[in-house]
């Protein structure tokens, strides 16, 4: 339910969403089925791992902005 409110930012970049949308179908395909402990320990690493660069894509583009990186050098500087 959370991945469509997310997704059609997500496609916007490059098709970001595809990766997430892969990674969080194989968790949750073994997640409430009894199996492979490790498959699925791995399944959820990758799902959380791919959450976290779906995020990255989202919000990163701040890492980027001039006046952030000003901000952060004059911070790290003034210490």
């Amino acid at each position: 339910m959370l991945f469509a409110k997310v997704s059609g930012a997500l496609e916007a970049k490059n098709n970001a969403d595809a990766p997430l949308k892969k990674a969080l179908d194989a968790y949750t395909a073994l997640s409430d089925k009894p199996g492979d402990l490790t498959t699925t320990r791995a399944a959820q690493k990758t799902a959380v791992e791919a959450a976290a660069v779906a995020q990255q894509v989202l919000v990163g583009q701040f890492w980027t902005d001039p006046k952030l990186q000003d901000a952060i050098r004059l911070a790290v500087n003034a210490k």
